[in-house]
């Protein structure tokens, strides 16, 4: 199961309920094995840090439920959690705002099997010095993991998944970031990450560049090298299904699902869900959901764009899959 957040961007990049120019849909909420319901969301005071101070602090706003019916029925508690990471620094963010890191899209926590919860972020340490082409003001992006031992109400910095110091990218990528993560059982993990996907301002895909992904073995403690999934991608989300394939869906240009059946190391041939194209705003943002309602069935949420009375409209799709 999962819960889903919209969100709208108007041609001067805020986020607006008033104004439709990215229609966006992904899941923002963990159930956990005791059927209890935990989301993490955003730093609740980055506009309080001042610029340019060595320790950067970030606190989570946790969102708890004691199961999905009674966050529906508006039966939650909104608490906030201290994340500490020692070499957080901040940047400027992609509508030139500044910006302290951020949750992998949704704040969905991984539960571990001994009860711990992981929580990937993307965002720059200040030994971070290679900045991106679509954004000068900013560095490239590295992807970390944070660990909480007591059910989210604490999390520490645990480990890096990937930097380009360590895995040099292209000079057009923007990064390691917005990376989703499925538990294969027994400690091991994969993520699944973008690394650019900025359209130029005329709509090209000169500074696309691969999804990739890594794996741990040891429950996040450490990482294999990048590899690539796919030849572009953004926003990716991963399930893995009861028969134990891999599905991942992302895009731009489009939307795409693409599977694996031996838990990431390699990869099928995409199946393309939509083929849009075009500048940013006037084409499908490839920023998707995955959910799995029941066993080796995924349901895909896209955005798209349709002509109504002569006027672009976004819409939501909704895509129902049976992964044999």
């Amino acid at each position: 199961r999962f819960a889903l957040s919209t969100f709208a961007r108007d041609p001067r990049g805020t986020k607006s309920p008033d104004t439709v120019r990215e229609s966006c849909v992904y899941p923002m909420r963990c159930e956990l094995s005791d059927g209890s319901v935990l989301g993490a969301m955003g730093n609740m005071v980055n506009d309080k840090i001042r610029p340019g101070q060595r320790f950067t602090p970030y606190v989570a706003m946790i969102r708890r439920a004691r199961s999905h019916q009674s966050l529906v029925a508006g039966d939650f508690v909104d608490d906030f959690a201290l994340m500490r990471i020692p070499e957080l620094a901040g940047s400027m963010g992609d509508c030139q705002n500044y910006s302290t890191g951020s949750l992998s899209p949704g704040g969905k926590a991984i539960e571990m099997d001994n009860g711990d919860l992981l929580l990937g972020m993307y965002g720059v340490f200040h030994q971070d010095l290679a900045h991106r082409v679509s954004h000068r003001d900013s560095a490239m992006y590295r992807c970390w993991v944070c660990i909480s031992h007591d059910r989210g109400h604490s999390w520490n910095y645990l480990s890096t998944v990937a930097s380009v110091d360590q895995y040099p990218l292209p000079e057009v990528a923007e990064g390691y970031c917005e990376a989703d993560f499925a538990l294969l059982g027994q400690g091991e993990l994969l993520a699944v990450m973008r690394t650019g996907g900025t359209p130029t301002s005329d709509g090209s895909g000169a500074w696309y560049s691969p999804l990739v992904s890594c794996k741990s073995h040891d429950g996040g403690l450490t990482w294999s090298a990048p590899k690539a999934v796919h030849g572009f991608g953004v926003k990716p989300k991963v399930v893995r299904t009861d028969s134990g394939k891999i599905v991942c869906v992302s895009g731009r240009p489009g939307v795409y699902l693409i599977c694996s059946e031996d838990d990431g190391d390699t990869w099928l041939e995409p199946h393309v869900i939509t083929d849009q194209d075009g500048a940013f705003g006037e084409a499908s943002s490839g920023n998707c959901s995955l959910g799995q309602p029941e066993p080796n069935v995924c349901v895909v949420l896209y955005d798209d764009i349709i002509t109504e009375g002569g006027q672009t409209v976004h819409i939501s799709r909704a895509r129902r899959y049976r992964i044999h």
